[in-house]
């Protein structure tokens, strides 16, 4: 008699190839995790204009509706009048947009629903009939958390927003996160914060990297030592970070080292960075491989301030066996060892410092880049976290 396929679905922002950041990369990465169990897997995602879903042979099928603008005048509205989330309501689909789920054919049942971001649950709630047995939520970050982290560094009316809708995206999580069958966290802490909110369903998962994807290549000679940040900057914790470090720590590494050139790349870097622009400071914007980007630095720094979940440059630089200076917000859901595998820097002053050394001692650079990549092959093989989270998770 044939065994009867198991059936998963990933529900995404957006289309998980290429794996290069952020949400693509994790979900790329449970959709290979899945395969690996045995499962046939399709991918339900938000798609901009101009992208493309070509499924690329890895999943079933891949399902896309058109993702809601980053304004929505309706959605602020009820979050302002209802009490609601502003992030939540920017999420739930219109009348169309549940009407084009429910109307997808071949669309489930599935036996295990992965979904990256609670607020993305208005796509399972609208085929909720297909809907799977076990449904599990990838807590990328918990974003009640990086609102009050933000609000922190922010002038008083932004901070009294953010702070509201702080509280409110809290208790629309933890409800969240509740009506399933699993949430996975990528750094203990934020498992820790949902224990204390009465949470029962959640752990913490290491964030996974498919190794096979990072090679490591030999340190190139430059002219000028070169110093590398990058990310998709339309993310706050990204832009805020571009920010301290293009007006505070780059004037101070200047200071202590002045063969050194600074460059920038990454998705929807903002305007006012340009004035930065010149001198031993580049904006390369997107990039066409961010490993070969990586791969032409001497060291990643990595000055995020507000922290969440797990920052996946950190990783990926790390994998790519090239040292990192990471702040300490930076490393959540990395166990790295400072001085080892990675080294830590929280002020400019600190930041010039490590730079410095790093600089003077080909020893400390060895020892940063080797031992971080043999950090990420033990902690962050995805074979070994991933597949053995989702086992755990679903059965």
């Amino acid at each position: 008699m044939d065994s009867i396929e198991k059936m998963a679905l990933v529900v995404t922002s957006e289309f998980p190839y290429p794996p290069d950041g952020g949400d693509k990369l994790s979900a790329y990465v449970y959709v290979r995790s899945l395969k690996s169990l045995g499962y046939c897997t399709d991918v339900l995602c938000f798609l901009s204009r101009g992208d493309s879903c070509n499924p690329k042979g890895y999943v079933r099928n891949v399902y896309a509706v058109q993702k809601p603008p980053k304004l929505r005048v309706l959605s602020l509205a009820c979050s302002l009048l209802l009490g609601r989330s502003y992030l939540f309501e920017r999420f739930k689909l219109t009348r169309q947009g549940t009407r084009q789920v429910r109307e997808i054919n071949g669309f489930g049942p599935y036996d295990v629903i992965i979904v990256l971001h609670p607020y993305l649950m208005s796509l399972v709630d609208a085929s909720s009939e297909r809907c799977s047995r076990k449904i599990v939520i990838s807590a990328q970050v918990v974003e009640s958390s990086a609102f009050r982290r933000k609000a922190a560094l922010e002038h008083r009316f932004l901070r009294c927003i953010l702070k509201r809708e702080a509280a409110i995206a809290e208790r629309e999580e933890v409800a969240t996160f509740g009506r399933v069958h699993r949430t996975l966290f990528y750094s203990p802490d934020e498992a820790k914060w949902y224990r204390l909110h009465g949470g029962t369903n959640g752990s913490y998962i290491p964030f996974g990297l498919d190794l096979d994807q990072y090679v490591v290549c030999p340190r190139q000679r430059h002219t000028r030592s070169r110093i590398v940040f990058y990310g998709t900057f339309s993310w706050h914790p990204n832009s805020d970070a571009l920010r301290y470090l293009l007006s505070e720590v780059w004037p101070t590494v200047r200071l202590k080292s002045s063969d050194v050139e600074l460059v920038i790349a990454g998705k929807e870097i903002p305007e006012w960075a340009q004035r930065y622009v010149g001198g031993n400071v580049s904006i390369l914007g997107e990039v066409p491989s961010i490993a070969k980007f990586v791969s032409s630095s001497d060291i990643v720094i990595v000055p995020v301030r507000i922290g969440g979940g797990t920052r996946v440059k950190t990783l990926e630089a790390m994998a790519l066996g090239r040292p990192v200076i990471s702040t300490t917000a930076s490393l959540e859901g990395n166990d790295a060892i400072p001085g080892e595998e990675v080294l830590v820097a929280d002020t400019p002053e600190q930041f010039a410092e490590q730079i410095n050394a790093i600089l003077s001692s080909g020893e400390l650079w060895d020892r940063i880049a080797i031992g971080g990549r043999k950090y990420v092959e033990v902690h962050h093989d995805y074979r070994r976290v991933t597949v053995e989270a989702l086992m755990n998770a679903v059965g």
